[in-house]
């Protein structure tokens, strides 16, 4: 093993008043999943055996949704003390732990104000978004005040998907959430941040999306070829929807090329060249996905990223350089 080097921007973690929260509203899976028991030790342990030096903490599915409807002081609560606990173990581990907040959406009014104390007083990395709040996507107007908040601050957006829902249909043999439906809601979320003109309205917000993006990459030239087919003078049932798909400068591709893809679960040729095709160049960050994916898959994915080919300047990139860009406090 090498001296620890990667940032990890898909590292989740479960602190035990989470946990108990949770467990007293009747919830234990995320995305069908139960929810691995979460140390910090175990994180460090693995992050020297996958040579990751940072990790950014995240929060997954379902987050602390579960509070924010029936207990919404409870998802305050909740939201602050996470944030203020990722921000002390960035001052107790100032090179190994960062932090995406967490915020009581879709609360918007208590969401925009733990998000302006996550970032102007905790100073964490960014935001951390589900890609829908049960029917509402990211890209939904209702959001748009949020986004002009870290618009103004030119914030990270980290996006991991959430669930479609209980009443949406699912494939009988599938009964779990994490393998299928993560990666719709995900594309969900990011075309409809396209289409919804988001991304053209706060160009300095810079998102990520989680598992390479679902399966955004490979519509892309569905997508621009449905944006130029409906673009001149189609009437959708709601005028708002006509204009938002005019208000774009560039075909959906353009915006696609954007985004940052975490490489989380999502590591094979097919992956890699489809984000390449978007972006030009392999435009993604490692990400980890502990404590969910087993040992088994990160080693895996491990073994796919060295053994694909990158040249020496695409796999530190990868590893590290590109999130160098957006965090620079661990810069080298």
């Amino acid at each position: 093993m090498g001296k620890p080097f990667r940032i990890d921007i898909h590292h989740h973690m479960f602190p035990d008043f989470l946990l108990k929260a949770l467990n007293e509203v009747g919830v234990s899976e995320s995305g069908g999943i139960k929810i691995a028991k979460w140390s910090l030790e175990d994180s460090i342990k693995m992050m020297d055996r996958l040579e990751v030096e940072t990790a950014i903490f995240a929060l997954t599915e379902p987050g602390i949704t579960p509070f924010v409807g029936p207990h919404p002081e409870k998802a305050k609560e909740l939201a602050r003390k996470i944030n203020e606990y990722m921000a002390e173990l960035h001052e107790r581990y100032p090179q190994r732990f960062g932090g995406f907040a967490i915020l009581p959406l879709p609360n918007l009014e208590d969401a925009i104000e733990e998000a302006i104390y996550a970032l102007d007083v905790l100073k964490l990395d960014g935001i951390g978004l589900l890609s829908n709040y049960g029917p509402e996507f990211l890209g939904d107007d209702k959001f748009e005040p949020l986004f002009a908040e870290l618009n103004k601050r030119k914030a990270v957006a980290y996006i991991h998907p959430s669930t479609p829902g209980p009443h949406s249909w699912r494939p009988h043999y599938i009964p779990i959430d994490s393998p299928l439906e993560f990666m719709f809601c995900t594309t969900r979320a990011a075309a409809n941040l396209i289409f919804s003109g988001t991304m053209e309205k706060f160009q300095d917000v810079d998102f990520i999306l989680s598992h390479a993006a679902g399966t955004l990459p490979y519509l892309k030239f569905r997508l621009d070829e449905f944006w130029v087919k409906y673009k001149p003078g189609q009437s959708f049932k709601e005028e708002k929807i006509t204009e938002s798909w005019q208000s774009l400068t560039m075909p959906p591709s353009g915006y696609m090329a954007k985004f940052w893809y975490d490489n989380c679960t999502a590591t094979s040729k097919i992956v890699f060249e489809a984000v390449k095709d978007i972006c030009g160049y392999y435009r993604m960050m490692y990400g980890s996905d502990y404590c969910f994916a087993s040992p088994l898959i990160r080693d895996n994915m491990d073994a796919v990223l060295n053994s694909y080919g990158f040249t020496e300047e695409e796999k530190y990139l990868m590893d590290r350089g590109y999130a160098e860009q957006l965090f620079p406090r661990f810069k080298k």
